[in-house]
């Protein structure tokens, strides 16, 4: 049981049209036995429930990784397989609309997102990271634990995010991940013509009590979930061909 993960999942189809997925990832203090905890750090599932409630058809996943001494969540091989395991399960069983995926991610979850995307870019359709980093096994971490950790990102792992769209918020003064981890990536993907990111980068002071929290900002942002929900590979001519995770 240690190493199972567990998840909510909210349906909603008014319409009979196949749906779009939601994919929200939380960070390490939400890890546990207790699969609420997601919910109730914050109210962004709850944001993105109403939004496709509103909508009139949308699924919505919040899955739990299991509490560990380490902070590894989301990095942990297992969980990572598993949630995948789940997103292709859904993706069959819910009619889900493959030209629209979305990923959203809070601090382990962020970096997480941002290392899912790089790895499956042909599955997400457009991802939300706050306040992360780019993962990936086998590089080195910068900074302490819990003061400013985050890997510098590759040229490899932005070349393979160029037509990801992301949307991407940090505050300057985190003290829990270096803003280094959002500003790098995006400056590398920029640097190789990506045009399908942008960044959020909050002054300092600006997201309080706890800078680390960009996400208690970036959700008051009134376009966040229409940029969101706006994205659609069908747009820029996927086919069932293209996919291939």
């Amino acid at each position: 049981l240690r190493n199972q993960l567990t998840s909510n999942i909210y349906s909603i189809n008014n319409n009979d049209t196949k749906s779009p997925l939601v994919i929200f990832l939380h960070g390490s203090g939400e890890r546990g036995f207790n699969n609420n905890m997601p919910l109730l750090a914050n109210d962004i599932p709850k944001k993105v429930y109403n939004y496709i409630k509103k909508m009139g058809a949308g699924v919505l996943v919040v899955p739990q990784t299991t509490w560990s001494a380490d902070m590894t969540g989301w990095f942990r091989s297992e969980f990572q397989e598993g949630l995948m395991q789940l997103i292709n399960k859904i993706i069959v069983e819910y009619s889900i609309n493959r030209n629209r995926v979305y990923l959203i991610g809070l601090s382990n979850g962020a970096s997480a997102s941002w290392y899912l995307a790089q790895k499956y870019p042909d599955l997400f359709t457009a991802v939300i990271p706050c306040s992360g980093y780019v993962y990936n096994e086998g590089k080195k971490f910068l900074g302490e634990k819990g003061q400013g950790r985050y890997m510098e990102p590759t040229d490899e792992e932005a070349k393979k995010l160029l037509n990801v769209p992301i949307w991407a918020f940090h505050a300057e003064d985190d003290p829990t991940v270096n803003v280094l981890g959002t500003k790098l990536i995006v400056e590398k993907i920029k640097k190789f013509e990506g045009n399908n990111v942008k960044e959020t980068i909050y002054p300092e002071g600006v997201v309080v009590p706890n800078p680390h929290a960009s996400w208690s900002l970036a959700f008051k942002e009134n376009n966040v979930l229409d940029w969101l929900f706006s994205q659609d590979k069908e747009k820029v001519g996927w086919t069932e061909n293209n996919y291939e995770y």
